[in-house]
């Protein structure tokens, strides 16, 4: 058996010598680059200081010889004209006393002098440039040993003249120069120089390769000379690598040496460590062998603060605990016995050795009848048949579970309960067993599927409310088959039903009879549904169903166009005691529209909001260009909420004059918007964004607050003039529009004077009662109403004469076929009406000279149109004339079809 001390001191060496060998790879590489990059940079520096001296001692060079060229002994001598032997005495005398140098001398036609003497091998062709141009030259040549040979020609030029009659040159061997310097290279650093032509001044790459790891080159070419073929002089500085390598050898000795002696204290170290620590741990282990044999001791106090002290410490906390808990026995059988709740215990085979009389008396079963049994007999879950295999597994596996399950108890009857099953474990970590704690939930159970039930259906009409709804329809989505290859795939339709005019009964009759219409929708709905289908009640007057088919969908479009039909709601507080209800129907198909809950559900309110769009009391489908127009609706409704933001809506106005004189009698403020991406948006295409959107209130509140910052200019350059603006009768089925109007009185007393609210007829035949309250409410601040696109909608007298309505404005359709009999006597007798009750009358849409003549014939006071001038700007309406009698053409020309009928028509 290997011992803890050496488990640990083999431990500590591995960890060592692995620590050895990084620390040993990182100084090597250290080393190696910092001694290569010190040799490198060393040479360079001795590289550069020998290019250096020999450029000085070539420039000495040059400057002794121009020296001696001007000689007036060397000149006078070349100059002879006498061929005799002796004139060269003087020049060869003047040579001789050149000091440290090597000169030769030429004379005009390029011979040596004396003849036939030539000390340096010098090119007739450098001889020949020096003596035509009368300049110096250097020169690099090879010399008779193969070593590079400076050389440096001086032409002697005679004094009167100034041409060249000789030339002199001076030679320097630069290398002996250097070796016989006072300087000398270190041991095995070798100094090279070398002449090279042409293409064969490099080295080859294989041989500069491998010098390159042999030596530490540094090398400089000496510039500015002449030579043969481009020749260049290159000193190179070469120091072996030996010398780095013993460097790096010494260094690594020096490593592994330190090392090896840590090592050694180290192992001392951790042998002495360990031996400590295996002490101490054979006196507990001792102390804990003594205790499960059945001593009632406790391990002596241990002062350290390492691990074996804290598990000393926590060992003797163990048996101090053990020391109560088996103290506490009695306590807690008597416990075990009393409590309410079933406790059953189990052994590691999952027998069952022990429950409490709770459980007794929950299941009435005895416990000699349940001793000895599997544990898992007595649950189930009706619910999942595998649930106690499962439970089981959660024990082994996780040693806790807790749920809700049943119990099966001695009569046969399932018991629902609450069942917490515990792992249970010896001081070994061994499992000896269970314990389960059982309490019954029969009666919260009962409570709880009541709150259930609650939750997930509509109190009203027993239908599902959207929260049990939406579970159906996720579930029902998932048989459906996207297979059209497939017999008779399986498909779903999914409707958006709307009770039509729900407020209106309600605002009508009550809201008694207005649950009743509900609750006669949800029965209606059930009728008519086949099997599988599933209705639903989402909120108020809104109902959702989904019907599961096969096939083609015309059964269900069918169907569907039913669900309109045969709809009456009996009641005795009904006029005639019945009332005809009216459905909207959007619907959408899965999986040809959508394959989600969510969008199938988007699909079919975007259906649903066409029917409405459509005149409602129909059934929509949703197709590709109902979900373009609703995206095209909810992107202008996004644009819409930032034009208000940003304050984009503008005011333009149309003036209303009077057709007898001209005269400017008023205007309509229209809003206007011109959005950077949609362009110039029609209020018609807007307006009903808005109002679905609610937002309605805040285009009203824009184009408000610029009518009244306009007021002033208006008023002053048309006196007597009034501002009518559109109000949706969405703002006038509560009180705000008519609080807001009765604060800008505060501050303008004179409102009512000016301002007047224009509701078409449409709605507010539609919506009689649930705005007459607002209007009354505006007509006490002396605010005019008056009733827009007059003529189609369905208004009777006892509503013209109820409310407190000042003018009626002609729609533009009469207008336009005024030269038709029909449109001729309807708005002959639209202002017959308005007389007879005491409404003005204002005609919209005039566009023809033709129009305005029949609507003067027949006694029309009030127009605007086209004719005389289009919606303006402020600042354009600004320079409109007082009278518009004789109006410039239109910005747009109108329609010029011709009167066909007399004027009395």
């Amino acid at each position: 058996m290997t011992t803890l001390n050496r488990q640990f001191t083999q431990q500590t060496e591995r960890l060592l010598a692995r620590f050895s060998l990084a620390i040993g790879a990182l100084v090597l590489i250290g080393l190696s680059i910092g001694t290569w990059l010190d040799a490198r940079h060393e040479v360079e520096a001795i590289s550069e200081i020998l290019a250096t001296r020999v450029e000085a001692d070539f420039d000495s060079l040059g400057r002794e010889a121009q020296s001696l060229a001007t000689s007036p002994v060397l000149i006078s001598g070349l100059m002879r004209q006498d061929k005799k032997v002796g004139w060269q005495d003087p020049s060869t005398t003047a040579l001789k006393h050149a000091s440290g140098r090597l000169f030769c001398l030429f004379d005009a036609d390029g011979e040596p002098v004396p003849a036939g003497v030539v000390p340096l091998a010098i090119p007739r062709t450098q001889l020949q440039s020096v003596l035509s141009s009368g300049t110096p030259a250097a020169l690099a040549l090879r010399g008779t040993e193969g070593e590079p040979t400076l050389a440096f020609l001086a032409p002697v030029l005679a004094p009167t003249s100034k041409r060249p009659v000789g030339v002199l040159v001076g030679r320097f061997e630069p290398l002996k120069s250097l070796v016989s310097g006072s300087w000398h290279p270190g041991p095995g650093d070798e100094i090279r120089m070398r002449l090279a032509h042409g293409s064969n001044r490099a080295d080859s790459g294989i041989a500069a390769q491998w010098r390159r790891w042999q030596t530490v080159r540094a090398q400089r070419t000496i510039s500015g000379l002449d030579g043969v073929d481009g020749a260049q002089l290159t000193l190179s500085v070469d120091r072996p690598s030996q010398r780095i390598l013993l460097t790096i050898v010494g260094g690594i000795t020096s490593l592994l040496a330190f090392l090896g002696l840590l090592r050694l204290q180290i192992r001392r170290w951790a042998h002495q460590t360990g031996k400590r620590i295996t002490e101490r741990l054979d006196q507990l282990s001792e102390v804990c062998l003594r205790i499960a044999a059945g001593e009632r001791l406790l391990p002596a106090q241990d002062p350290t603060t390492d691990e074996i002290g804290v598990l000393a410490r926590v060992l003797r906390a163990a048996m101090q605990a053990q020391i109560q808990l088996t103290d506490q026995l009695e306590p807690a059988a008597l416990v075990l016995r009393n409590v309410q709740e079933g406790v059953v215990v189990t052994d590691a085979t999952g027998r069952i050795t022990q429950v409490n009389p709770a459980f007794e008396r929950m299941t009435g079963w005895q416990t000699d009848t349940l001793l000895g049994r599997q544990g898992g007999v007595i649950y189930r879950s009706m619910d999942n048949p595998h649930q106690a295999a499962e439970i089981s597994e959660a024990v082994r596996h996780e040693g806790l579970w807790r749920g809700e399950t049943r119990i099966i108890c001695a009569n046969g009857s399932a018991l629902p309960v609450l069942l917490s099953i515990a792992a249970v474990h010896d001081s070994d970590g061994v499992r000896r067993g269970n314990v389960a704690l059982v309490a019954d939930i029969s009666e919260a159970r009962r409570i709880s599927d009541r709150l259930r039930k609650m939750a997930l259906t509509d109190p009203l009409t027993g239908l599902p409310n959207h929260a049990g709804f939406e579970p159906q329809l996720r579930i029902a989505l998932r048989g459906v088959s996207s297979d059209p290859n497939q017999p008779s795939p399986t498909r779903i339709a999914l409707a958006f039903i709307d009770l039509d005019r729900l407020k209106f009964i309600n605002d009508l009759f009550g809201h008694r009879v207005g649950d009743e219409a509900i609750r006669r929708v949800a029965k209606h709905l059930r009728a008519a549904l086949p099997e599988g289908a599933v209705a639903s009640r989402r909120s108020g007057d809104e109902f959702l169903l989904f019907v599961p088919f096969a096939g083609s969908h015309e059964a269900v479009s069918t169907l569907f166009a039913r669900l309109l039909d045969n709809l009456v709601l009996e009641d005795a507080q009904l006029p005639g005691g019945r009332l005809t209800l009216s459905l909207s129907i959007g619907a959408a198909l899965c999986p040809d529209h959508a394959s989600t809950t969510a969008d199938l559900m988007v699909a079919a309110d975007s259906a649903l909001q066409q029917a409405k769009i459509r005149g409602r009391g129909r059934v929509a489908w949703y197709d590709v260009e109902i979900g373009r127009q609703m995206q095209a609706r909810r992107r202008m409704e996004n644009h819409l909420r930032n034009a208000l933001n940003n304050r984009d809506i503008k005011v333009s106005y149309q003036p209303e004059i009077d057709l007898r004189s001209g005269a400017i009698l008023g205007f309509e403020a229209l809003a206007r918007w011109h959005d950077p991406e949609l362009g110039e948006v029609s209020p018609t295409d807007f307006i009903p964004i808005a109002e679905d959107a609610k937002l309605i209130d805040g285009v009203f509140d824009a184009v408000l607050q610029l009518v009244l910052s306009d007021l002033p200019r208006l008023t002053n350059r048309f006196a007597g003039i009034r501002i009518a603006i559109n109000v949706s009768p969405c703002q006038l089925r509560d009180d705000r529009l008519a609080v807001l109007l009765a604060e800008h009185q505060r501050r303008l007393p004179n409102l009512g004077e000016i301002l007047d609210l224009e509701v078409t007829e449409t709605d507010f035949a539609s919506d009689e009662s649930g705005i007459s309250a607002t209007l009354r409410a505006l007509a006490g601040l002396g605010i005019r109403i008056a009733i827009d696109d007059f003529g189609q909608g369905h208004s009777s007298l006892a509503r013209l004469t109820s409310m407190p309505i000042s003018r009626l404005k002609i729609d533009r359709i009469f207008v336009a076929g005024l030269d038709q009999g029909p449109q001729c006597a309807i708005v002959r007798a639209i202002l017959g009406l308005a007389e007879a009750i005491g409404l003005e009358v204002t005609a919209e849409g005039i566009e023809r000279p033709q129009q305005l003549e029949i609507l003067r014939a027949l006694g029309c006071v009030r127009g605007q149109g086209w004719l005389f001038s289009p919606a303006l700007p402020i600042d354009a309406a600004m320079q409109l004339p007082a009278n518009l009698l004789n109006p410039s053409p239109p910005q747009k020309q109108p329609r010029t079809t011709p009167c066909l009928l007399p004027i009395p028509c």
